[in-house]
């Protein structure tokens, strides 16, 4: 559901859904900034996800142990342009075969402020869309090339789970055949009998069972420019245990996995359904529509000279638009770039492990583009519903899934905002 959408009420302890970091499985590299060694050390699956023997060579992940903040945070990265930074001409360039496209920025800041230039980072949009995927597609919410001979991750949390309503994902995906069908028009009472209600819930009881985590994206390395991940894998996928997680900053808990599709031999034909979901973290599935595109960093991360000159400039300009909006990060799912994020503190965290920077992988959007939609590509058309894939973090952020750039053994962190 979108964020407009009747939310759930809180946890308890008042607002327990405000970004709270945790870690998930380890990322293994930047395919344009790899570490020392290029592939991860296959491990296996501690709790809370638990999986069985597998014959096949093992995908490259790990999961961590949940944990709080940072003690301490910087107030933004390095001025230095990165190492694999290379300055494009134009703003965006359509992937091969991309069917969407980021309309030409209103203006082009790094003329007026050329010292963006040595700021700027590159990202894939993924403009992901309902469609059809198959195993052989990069996806969101679509089937996974998953080997017949490893067992499915379950997660085990069982009553730890937050719970507040339960669907099972048939009824979450007839509710939306319903509503989709009746775009456009009141829905009829046939169709208001049939959807279930929005205070309706199956029984709390069916969590304590372990549940099967479900498909959130796969990448593939041949259709993402900015793909992270060793230099011998070209798979990149991404699952999570669709309920809600208070150790986990009420999010779904993410795992991580990279693979050789050389590796995979006989591919699983069908997944387990978990037997109950939080209806927001079932994602529909989308084909992608990757576009590499360079954005500039948000207005909290800029050096604070520079910041200052730039609201300076947009008092001055007097034009319905803004730095922070409409000129330097983009919104919705995307591979690489900079972490959108709303909160104080978070622009940066460092890695459990080792100190170090951590990056963004992957954000998980609740929506594709703001209410100005001028990130809105032109191929929707205006009044577009920009809640495409019907996930919704917390009151409609992004979960954003950072990544350590100096061992692909380090836990990764993924927070809302």
């Amino acid at each position: 559901m979108s964020p407009t959408s009747p939310a759930s009420p809180p946890p308890p302890s008042g607002d327990a859904r405000d970004p709270q970091p945790f870690t998930v499985s380890p990322p293994d590299g930047h395919a344009d900034t790899p570490p020392s060694s290029s592939t991860a050390p296959p491990s296996s699956t501690p709790a809370p996800f638990t999986t069985g023997p597998s014959t096949s060579a093992p995908a490259s992940s790990s999961t961590g142990p949940s944990t709080s903040a940072p003690a301490s945070s910087s107030t933004g990265p390095s001025t230095s342009a990165p190492a694999s930074f290379i300055t494009p001409a134009p703003f965006s360039t359509p992937a091969p075969g991309g069917s969407r496209t980021t309309p030409p920025r209103p203006f082009d800041i790094a003329a007026h402020f050329p010292e963006l230039r040595a700021l700027a980072m590159t990202t894939t949009r993924l403009h992901p869309r309902p469609g059809a995927p198959t195993v052989a597609d990069s996806s969101v919410g679509g089937p996974l090339l998953w080997p017949a001979d490893e067992p499915w991750p379950f997660c085990q949390d069982g009553d730890k789970h937050y719970v507040h309503q339960l669907h099972k994902p048939a009824t979450v995906r007839r509710d939306r055949e319903i509503q989709a069908a009746a775009r456009g028009r009141n829905l009829t009472a046939a169709e208001r009998d049939e959807m279930s209600g929005w205070d309706f819930s199956e029984p709390h009881e069916l969590v304590a069972q372990p549940i099967p985590l479900i498909p959130v994206a796969q990448l593939y390395r041949r259709d993402i420019p900015d793909f992270i991940g060793p230099d011998d894998r070209d798979l990149l996928q991404v699952l999570w245990c669709p309920l809600d997680h208070p150790d986990d900053g009420y999010n779904p808990r993410v795992r991580v996995l990279w693979r050789r599709t050389t590796d995979i031999i006989g591919p699983l034909t069908v997944p387990p359904d978990p037997p109950v979901v939080r209806d927001d973290y079932l994602p529909t599935a989308c084909a992608v529509h990757p576009e590499h595109i360079v954005e500039y960093p948000p207005p909290d991360v800029l050096p604070p000279d520079l910041c200052e000159r730039i609201n300076e400039w947009e008092e001055d300009l007097d034009e319905d638009f803004s730095y922070e909006s409409d000129l330097s990060l983009a919104p919705g799912w995307k591979v690489g770039g900079f972490a959108d994020c709303s909160v104080p503190d978070v622009w940066e965290w460092e890695c459990t492990e080792c100190g170090a920077e951590m990056r963004l992988l992957l954000a998980v959007a609740s929506g594709e583009w703001g209410d100005g939609e001028s990130w809105r590509p032109p191929q929707d058309p205006p009044g577009t519903d920009c809640y495409i894939t019907d996930i919704c973090i917390g009151r409609g952020w992004d979960l954003n899934i950072m990544q350590c750039p100096a061992s692909y053994d380090h836990p990764i962190i993924a927070f809302g905002n």
